[in-house]
Formats: structure tokens, sequence, C-alpha cells
């Protein structure tokens, strides 16, 4: 399965080649300003991503300590 961050570099990625193909300046221009909020918005899901993980991976350790003192 895909995640929303692998997503968005292909789509990133696209943006990218469409500059390279492009001899226009203002639609070079605007694929790489895309591509580049495509890129961010991957480094923010995987930042997301990431901190549910480390959320969840807390709770279980207070559930568990809770189980066992409790």
């Amino acid at each position: 399965m895909i995640t929303d961050a692998e997503m968005y570099r292909q789509h990133a990625q696209k943006q990218r080649e469409e500059a390279e193909r492009n001899t226009l300046p203002n639609v070079r221009a605007r694929a790489l300003h895309a591509a580049e909020r495509w890129a961010q918005m991957a480094d923010q899901a995987e930042r997301s991503s990431a901190a549910a993980i480390k959320r969840d991976v807390e709770k279980a350790e207070r559930d568990a300590k809770r189980g066992v003192s409790g």
C-alpha cells in the first residue's frame, strides 16, 4: 500500500520532469514550485506519521505499566 508521503513524492517527481521538458520560463517555474510544495507535503506527512507512531508507542507503554501495577 502506498503511503501519502510516497504519493506526494511521486507527484513532486512528475512536476520536476515536467519542468525539465518545458522551455517556457513560466511553465518551468510553475512546475518547480509545484514540485517543491509536493515535497513539503511529503515531509509533513512523514512527520505526522512518525508523531502518530510515537504517540501510539507511548500510550501502549503507559497502558502496560498500568496493567502491571494496577
